[in-house]
């Protein structure tokens, strides 16, 4: 493999890795607006990452991370693995809120 094609390579599974980052973002986002009662925006972000993960299926057919995970269904309870690893926890809403500007 020349370099040119090596690096070619490299940044193809850059993109990749990228793009799953981003259907993996898109998959918390989702959980956490559904957590809150954001329904409608939640849907949005969750066909987002569904989207992004089947065309990463179709060109990828062989790929295990997106069998293995594709078969993984959060509840709504549950933060996604994404959240979990980085701590995110729903936000407080035992705070009042603002009145408005002072």
């Amino acid at each position: 493999m020349s370099d040119n094609q090596a690096r070619t390579t490299g940044l193809r599974e850059q993109v990749r890795a990228a793009r799953l980052r981003l259907a993996d973002s898109a998959a918390d986002l989702g959980i956490l607006l559904r957590l809150l009662g954001e329904h409608a925006e939640a849907e949005r972000m969750l066909r987002q990452a569904v989207e992004i993960y089947e065309a990463d299926r179709r060109t990828q057919p062989t790929s295990s991370r997106t069998t293995q995970e594709l078969t993984w269904t959060p509840s709504a309870s549950t933060p996604s693995s994404s959240a979990a690893a980085r701590q995110v926890s729903p936000p407080d809403t035992t705070w009042p809120a603002p009145d408005g500007p002072s």
